[in-house]
C-alpha cells in the first residue's frame, strides 16, 4: 500500500507540476483523464481514480476550485480511446493522465507536446512512451513494473 501511495503522490505532483498547493488566482490547470471503463465502482481503475483524486486534494488541488479534471471513459471500446483523447487535446488540457499503458500509448499519438502521465505499464520503452528508462526523452512519465 505504501508503494501505491508513493506512486499516486508522484503522479499527482507530475500532473499538477508541483508538490504544494496551487495559487488561488488565475486560470485553472486542466487535467485530461482517460479512464478504462464506463465509470462504475467495479471498474479496474475505480480505486486508482479515488486515490488519485484524494491525493490531489491533499496537495490542495480540488476539482472545480483549483484544478479542472476532464474525465473521459471509453467504456471498453478501444476505438473510442483515440477519439476521446483528441477531444481532450482540443480542449487544451495542460496534462493528460492516462493510467494504463495502452491509453498512454494512444495519447502519445495525439498529444503533441502535452505531458502524459501514466500509472501502470510494464515496459515504457517497448511501448514507445520513452526511448530509455535511464534518460527519458519524450513527454510521458510514470512508473514501470520492469526490474
Amino acid at each position: 500500500m505504501r508503494r501505491r501511495a508513493f506512486v499516486l503522490a508522484s503522479l499527482a505532483a507530475a500532473c499538477t507540476g508541483t508538490t504544494s498547493a496551487p495559487a488561488q488566482a488565475g486560470k485553472l490547470k486542466r487535467v485530461g483523464w482517460i479512464g478504462a471503463g464506463a465509470g462504475s465502482k467495479d471498474e479496474p481503475d475505480a480505486a486508482l481514480g479515488e486515490e488519485f483524486v484524494g491525493r490531489l486534494r491533499e496537495l490542495g488541488w480540488v476539482d472545480g476550485k483549483t484544478v479542472e479534471l476532464l474525465k473521459r471513459r471509453p467504456g471498453g471500446d478501444p476505438a473510442r480511446v483515440e477519439v476521446m483523447l483528441r477531444e481532450l487535446v482540443a480542449q487544451k488540457v495542460d496534462v493528460i493522465f492516462a493510467p494504463f499503458g495502452p491509453h498512454a500509448s494512444a495519447a502519445r499519438k495525439v498529444a503533441g507536446s502535452i505531458p502524459i502521465v501514466f500509472a501502470i505499464t510494464s515496459d515504457p520503452v517497448r511501448s514507445g512512451l520513452t526511448g530509455s528508462l535511464a534518460r527519458p526523452d519524450r513527454n510521458a512519465t510514470g512508473p514501470s513494473t520492469m526490474f
